[in-house]
């Protein structure tokens, strides 16, 4: 996801969550990273993260209210444990989270919120596959730049400028983009928007 420098933070924090912690990360379709434009970033992580550390956590055979439930397999934690080390040694903050969460007696990883992310780590192209939010910081609020950043990271130029367009939260007073979006239920139902695969549209 890309936030640029006019996003209404308050409105696309659900977004963000939901992207992010959704089956605690175990999601083929979820959100690994998000990009957030320079002028913005210590603002939206002062917006999110007391929501991610305020998360709850554990069986919801157990508790009647649950936000972030346990990992498939225990060597799933050993991962995401390597991946955030990995992160931090080079230079990246955990703002919360950042371990495993051994009071529920589980497989469980706490959720986490990382800034400064950068291509020097392996979590930024690695699959994350947890309940981990990667910010990557967009200097200048330059957006040849976030375009090339995405690039970067998924490769292909043509095809990952419509990726990145296609999840922009962007100037909305000018113009709003629209691709394919999907809707997952916890149930496992998809439901399409009638869109054809790859298009980028302007309305």
């Amino acid at each position: 996801m890309v936030f640029c420098e006019d996003v209404k933070i308050s409105d696309v924090i659900p977004w963000a969550m939901r992207g992010c912690f959704q089956n605690s990360g175990q999601n083929c379709c979820g959100v690994e990273r998000l990009f957030v434009y320079e002028s913005i970033a210590e603002d939206f992580i002062s917006a999110i993260v007391d929501k991610v550390a305020n998360m709850v956590q554990g069986c919801p055979v157990n508790q009647n209210a649950v936000d972030c439930g346990a990992m498939v397999m225990d060597a799933q934690i050993t991962l995401i444990q390597a991946l955030v080390d990995d992160a931090v040694a080079k230079g990246a903050k955990v703002h919360c989270g950042g371990k495993r969460n051994d009071s529920n007696g589980g497989q469980f990883y706490l959720p986490t919120l990382l800034s400064g992310v950068s291509p020097a780590m392996r979590i930024w192209k690695e699959e994350v596959f947890g309940p981990i939010m990667c910010l990557i910081t967009v200097p200048g609020d330059d957006d040849e730049a976030c375009v090339q950043m995405v690039n970067g990271e998924w490769g292909g130029p043509e095809h990952t400028r419509k990726l990145m367009l296609m999840m922009l939260y962007t100037r909305l007073s000018v113009w709003t983009w629209f691709v394919c979006l999907l809707r997952i239920d916890s149930a496992g139902a998809f439901d399409w928007f009638p869109v054809q695969h790859g298009d980028v549209h302007r309305q």
